[in-house]
Order: structure tokens, then sequence, then C-alpha cells
């Protein structure tokens, strides 16, 4: 090779490295934020980074803020006051229990990922179903202190069953679905009651209402 062209090709790496030690400190020194994009070898296909993030991942535990139950028997009776919550079957004097939680707002760039209602059972009956629905957003909010058989909302949703339990302790219910509609149209709290209402024999459980510090109904929400 002849010493020109061996001064010039030392000319150009020079000149190329200088460029690239310059950027480097321009870009230290002045940093900008992009989304990312790679593109493939077909044109007509990219990938682009999300707009935004969960920012604050993880669940949420809210507890009741009002809960009661309803007598087929005694339609305007209310029992806000016991400690108990009751579910019932039984031919004309069937019981169902509500219970109501605040929904707090959705997190900044977060989707609802799971939905459980837990509710303490103290007296299970492992021959029962007792499924969960929720109240009609259409109907007027209902009140701890004032709501009875009579004047109960509707139950509306797909009925989920919960768990089974042998003894006393807390029974769960993936109540996703519901909860989603709440947010969408409305919340109205949950009803529970029997699958099979009516039954000739008597079937009750009893639940802990709010009144009970620590075995409270708890809503656990699950963000993504």
């Amino acid at each position: 090779m002849s010493p020109a062209r061996r001064r010039v090709r030392w000319a150009s790496r020079t000149l190329a490295a200088l460029v690239a030690a310059g950027l480097t400190v321009l870009l230290a020194q002045n940093p900008v934020a992009g989304a990312f994009t790679a593109t493939t070898d077909d044109s007509g296909n990219s990938i682009s980074a999300a707009a935004s993030f969960c920012t604050t991942p993880g669940s949420t535990t809210r507890i009741a803020v009002g809960d009661s139950y309803t007598d087929q028997n005694s339609p305007t009776s209310n029992y806000d006051s016991d400690s108990l919550l009751r579910v019932r079957s039984v031919l004309s004097r069937n019981v169902r229990t509500w219970i109501r939680f605040d929904l707090p707002a959705v997190p900044a760039g977060c989707e609802l990922t799971a939905a459980t209602l837990r509710v303490y059972n103290r007296q299970p009956n492992v021959e029962r179903v007792i499924d969960v629905l929720r109240g009609d957003p259409v109907a007027a909010t209902w009140s701890e202190t004032t709501i009875n058989w009579a004047n109960q909302p509707a139950g509306v949703g797909f009925p989920i069953g919960g768990s089974i339990l042998s003894g006393a302790g807390w029974q769960v219910w993936g109540v996703f679905d519901h909860v989603s509609a709440q947010y969408a149209q409305g919340n109205n709290g949950f009803m529970l009651k029997d699958r099979n209402e009516d039954s000739s024999t008597q079937y009750e459980q009893t639940y802990d209402a709010r009144q009970n510090t620590g075995t409270a109904a708890e809503l656990v929400l699950d963000w993504g």
C-alpha cells in the first residue's frame, strides 16, 4: 500500500473515532427519552414499547363497608345489628346475605387481573353450594341499615359457587367477572345465596359480619 493511501486510511479512522467520542459526550450531557422500536427484515412488521406501565402492581385488600341479610319469612325486617350473617335454604323461608365494598380507583396503567371474595364461614355445610351474584346496578343502592327481603335488589351476573369447607374458615369465591362489571356498570354489592333455595329440609350457614374485627369479609384485588 502506498504511503499516501495509508495516510488517507489513518485519517479516516481518526475522524471516525473523534466523531464517535463527540457523540458519546453529547448524549451523556443531553440525555433524551424515546420509545423503543424494532423493525424486522419485513418492513411491514415492527415492535414498539408500551406507552405506559402499571405503576403499582400487586394486591389490594378491601374490608366490607356494609353487610346484612334478608329473610323471606320476615320480608320487612332488617338485621344490620346482628354480628352474624346467614344464608338459608328452606321452603318459603330462604335467607340471603348482602355485602358491600368500596372499590378503589384503578392504579395508573394497570388492569384488574384477579378478584377474590373471602367471607369467614362459622357454620359451613358440605352438602350445599353458596353462590355469589352482584346486586343489580340499575336498582336503588342498598344500605345495611334498611335492606330487607322486600326491597333487596335482584342478583345479576353468572352465579359463582364458593369453596366447600368441612369446618369453620374462610370461604372464597373468584369474582373477577363480577368486579369487572362493577367497575364498568356500577357497584351495588354482592349477594350470597344457596344455589338450591326452597329446600324441603332446612340448611343454614352463618358468616361473620363486619362487626367481628379480623374476620370481616374481604375483597382481594390483583393488579398487573
